[in-house]
C-alpha cells in the first residue's frame, strides 16, 4: 500500500546535509546504510567506463512533459514554461511556430529567463488572413534551477487596433528544444533519475513474490505520477535468480534500468554509479520492500548519498472528501484586461477519490468594479453547457452557486469562467483594465456514485481510494501488462493510485476494485466481461443481445466492466493466445496520456492481425473505428461497416449476427 513517510534512512553521503538543515521539513532518522558484498561484487561493468557521448538531440514539448501549444492573448499577457534539462545536458535553442491571430496590429513577442532577455520577435500587422513566425530563441546563456530553465514568453502590441477576445491568441506551436553535451551517468539515488525519463526498464524474478509485485507496481505509479504528463514507456523483464544483475541493462540520457528483489537490507542502492552499467537496485524483506519506492515522489532530492531505506512506512491520508476548496484542488486564476479573457478552472474527478455524478460550486472573486456607463459580465461554463451568468456591478465582488449536471462531469471537467469588460470608449482604443481574480476560498462539493462503472471513462475514478491487482499465474509477463495499466491509469490522474496485490482467491471473493490480469482461460470461471472467451476457439460478446461466435485467432483484450454482483468496476487484461498480443495492445497506449484518455467504450482488443479495435459493448460511451474516431452510429452498426479493415474478431462477431437475425427474418409469418 502506498503511503506518507514515518522514517527514512539515507546514506552516509546525507549526513552533512542533513545536519545543515534539510531534514527540519521531514522528520527523518538518518543512518548509514552498508551495500551488501553479494551487490557490491557483481559489478559488470569497467571500472573505467565513462558515459558515452550523446549526439544533439531535439525533443518535441511532450516528450519534455510541456504543453503543445503556448497561448497568449492580449497585450501584456504572458505565458511561463520551466525546460527540463538532464545533468551534462545543455539546451541550445528553443524553436516553433507562432500563430498570428487575425485583425491585429505589429507587436512583438519577448523571451526572458528570469530577469534575463533572450530574444525579442516582431510580430507583423495581420489582417483577415492569418500568419505566422517562425521562432528561433538561442538558450546559451539561460539560467538554470533545480535542472530547469524558466522562459517566459509575454506579448506587448505597439501600433494599430488591439485585439480584446480572448479566442484571438498568439500561439506557439509544435515548441521543441535542442540540447547538447554529454548525460552524466547517475551515482546517487537523488539523481538516478533525470528530468526527462523516456524509457524504464523494471527487472523481476520470473516468478515475482506478492512483495515484488506491489514494488513494481508501487514503482510505476510513482514514475507516472512524477513525471505526467511525460509519457515514460515501463516495462517488466524476468531477470533469473541467479543473476545478481542484468548483464546489459538499457541506460541512455533517457532511459533507466530497476532491479527488485525481496532480499537483503531494505532500501534503494545504486550499484554501478558512474559507469555504464548502473543500475538502481529496491531491495527489502516481503513487508518492507513495498515501502520503499514511497522514497520516489517523497524526499528522493534529499537522497545525496548511493543508498537510502525506508525505516518505517505509514499509510496514506484517505481521499473520498466530497467538498474541497479550489485552494485545495490547485485552481484558480487572475487576469487583467479589458475586452473579454477565459479563466480556465479544470476540475480532477479523482481529486474526490471516486466516481462523481454531480458537482455544487460556490463561486467568489474579486474584481475591479466598472465605472457608471462600462459593462462588465462572468460566465460560468463546462464545456458547451452554460451554467450560470451574472453582470459585474460597482462592489467589486462575486459570490454565487451553481450546479455542474452529471451530463457535463467528465474525468477532467472542462470548468472555465468568461469574464468581460468593456470600457469607456471600448477595449480596442486602450484605457481602463479590470483585475479579476478568483477566491481560493471558493468550494465544490460533490456526490458520489456508489458501486462500480464500467467502460473507459470511469478511469481512474472509479479504482479509488484503493484497488486490488490480482496475476492469475503469478508470472514477470503477467506483471508486465499490470504495471502498463497502472501506470497508464496514473498518468491521467493527479491523485497517487493505491494499488494492492492480492491473490486471485481473494480478488474474486473482495467488492474492492480490482485490475485483474491472466490468461482467458484462467478468468473464464471467475468473470464476465463485455467479450468473453467461453472456450479457446468460442468468443461472446453482448452488444444488443448475447452472441457468440467460433473463431480460429487468439484475441488479447483489455476491458473495463461493472461487476454489479460485488458492486465494484474491473480492470481486466487477458489472451487467448501468446502473451506478446497483451504487450502488443498495451504498448500502443504507452505513447502518450492522450493515447489512454482517449479511449471510449469499454473493450480494447487485437488479434496476431496487429490491427487494434476500441468497442463499446456495455458502456463507455458511442463506438469508435481504430482510429479513434467517435461515432454516434450503434456499436454494431458501426462495426459492420469497418469489417472489410477491422479486426478480425469483430468481423467474425458481426458476420454471426447479421446471418442470425436474416434467418430470423426469414423466419418471421407474412401479414
Amino acid at each position: 500500500m502506498r503511503g506518507y513517510l514515518s522514517r527514512v534512512r539515507f546514506g552516509r553521503r546525507l549526513r552533512t546535509a542533513l545536519t545543515a538543515g534539510a531534514a527540519r521539513a521531514t522528520a527523518l532518522l538518518v543512518g548509514v546504510t552498508v551495500v551488501t558484498a553479494a551487490l557490491a561484487g557483481s559489478a559488470t561493468a569497467d571500472a573505467a567506463t565513462v558515459a558515452p557521448s550523446a549526439a544533439p538531440v531535439t525533443l518535441t514539448s511532450s516528450q519534455m512533459g510541456l504543453p503543445d501549444n503556448l497561448s497568449l492573448s492580449g497585450s501584456g499577457s504572458a505565458t511561463t514554461v520551466q525546460i527540463p534539462v538532464p545533468q551534462g545536458l545543455q539546451a541550445e535553442a528553443l524553436a516553433g511556430t507562432i500563430e498570428v491571430p487575425t485583425n491585429v496590429g505589429s507587436g512583438y513577442i519577448s523571451v526572458t529567463s528570469g530577469t534575463q532577455q533572450l530574444a525579442v520577435v516582431s510580430t507583423p500587422p495581420v489582417g483577415s488572413n492569418q500568419a505566422t513566425v517562425n521562432l528561433l530563441v538561442s538558450l546559451a546563456g539561460a539560467k538554470q534551477v533545480d535542472q530547469r530553465i524558466p522562459l517566459t514568453l509575454q506579448y506587448r502590441q505597439t501600433s494599430g487596433t488591439r485585439f480584446c477576445n480572448s479566442s484571438q491568441s498568439f500561439v506557439l506551436v509544435n515548441p521543441r528544444v535542442a540540447f547538447g553535451g554529454t548525460a552524466v551517468t547517475p551515482t546517487t539515488v537523488a539523481n538516478f533519475f533525470p528530468p526527462i525519463l523516456q524509457k524504464l526498464t523494471i527487472y523481476v524474478p520470473p516468478t515475482p513474490t506478492p512483495g515484488e509485485q506491489s514494488a513494481a507496481l508501487g514503482l510505476a505509479a510513482a514514475i507516472a505520477e512524477r513525471y505526467r504528463p511525460q509519457a515514460v514507456q515501463l516495462s517488466v523483464v524476468s531477470l533469473p535468480e541467479s543473476d545478481p544483475l542484468p548483464v546489459a541493462p538499457p541506460l541512455t540520457q533517457f532511459a533507466r534500468a530497476v532491479v527488485i528483489r525481496q532480499s537483503g537490507t531494505a532500501g534503494l542502492t545504486v550499484v554501478n554509479g558512474g559507469l555504464s552499467g548502473t543500475v538502481l537496485v529496491i531491495s527489502g524483506s516481503a513487508e518492507s520492500l513495498p515501502e520503499q519506492t514511497q522514497l520516489l515522489t517523497r524526499v528522493l532530492p534529499l537522497a545525496q548519498g548511493s543508498s537510502a531505506s525506508v525505516v518505517e512506512g505509514s499509510s496514506g491520508a484517505t481521499l473520498s472528501s466530497t467538498q474541497a476548496t479550489f485552494s485545495q484542488l490547485g485552481i484558480g486564476g487572475t487576469t487583467t484586461f479589458s475586452g473579454q479573457q477565459t479563466i480556465a478552472l479544470g476540475l480532477d474527478e479523482a481529486s474526490f477519490g471516486g466516481t462523481v455524478t454531480s458537482m455544487d460550486v460556490h463561486l467568489q472573486a474579486e474584481y475591479t468594479p466598472p465605472g457608471p456607463d462600462e459593462k462588465a459580465t462572468a460566465m460560468a461554463t463546462a464545456g458547451s453547457t452554460v451554467l450560470g451568468s451574472w453582470t459585474l456591478d460597482g462592489s467589486g465582488q462575486l459570490s454565487q452557486e451553481f450546479t455542474i449536471p452529471s451530463p457535463a462531469i467528465s474525468r477532467s471537467t472542462p470548468l472555465a469562467l468568461v469574464v468581460s469588460y468593456w470600457p469607456v470608449g471600448g477595449c480596442s482604443n486602450g484605457g481602463r483594465v479590470m483585475n479579476f481574480t478568483v477566491d481560493p476560498r471558493s468550494w465544490v462539493s460533490v456526490t458520489m456514485k456508489a458501486g462500480g462503472t464500467g467502460g473507459f471513462p470511469a478511469l481512474p475514478a472509479a479504482m479509488l481510494p484503493t484497488f486490488q491487482v490480482a496475476l492469475a499465474d503469478n508470472t514477470a509477463v503477467e506483471l508486465d501488462a499490470a504495471v502498463q495499466v497502472v501506470a497508464g491509469m496514473q498518468q491521467m490522474s493527479s491523485v497517487p493510485l493505491d494499488p494492492n496485490v492480492v491473490g486471485l482467491s481473494t480478488a474474486t471473493s473482495s467488492n474492492l476494485p480490482l485490475l485483474v490480469v491472466g490468461s482467458s482461460e484462467a478468468l473464464r470461471a471467475h468473470f464476465d466481461p463485455p467479450l468473453a472467451s467461453l472456450s479457446t476457439t468460442t468468443l461472446e460478446a453482448e452488444f444488443h443481445e448475447p452472441m457468440s461466435a467460433d473463431v480460429t485467432l487468439p484475441v488479447a483484450a483489455l476491458q473495463v466492466f461493472d461487476q454489479s454482483s460485488h458492486q465494484r468496476t474491473v480492470v481486466m487484461v487477458s489472451t487467448s493466445g501468446s502473451w506478446d498480443l497483451a504487450t502488443h495492445l498495451l504498448g500502443s497506449l504507452s505513447d502518450s496520456e492522450s493515447q489512454w484518455s482517449s479511449l471510449t467504450g469499454d473493450v480494447l482488443a487485437t488479434t496476431p492481425t496487429g490491427t487494434i479495435v476500441n468497442l463499446t459493448v456495455r458502456a463507455g460511451g458511442a463506438a469508435t473505428t481504430e482510429y479513434g474516431v467517435p461515432s454516434s452510429t450503434p456499436p454494431i452498426v458501426l462495426i459492420g461497416v469497418l469489417g472489410g479493415c477491422a479486426l478480425a474478431l469483430v468481423i467474425l462477431l458481426v458476420t454471426f449476427l447479421l446471418v442470425r437475425r436474416a434467418r430470423h427474418g426469414q423466419a418471421k409469418p407474412e401479414g
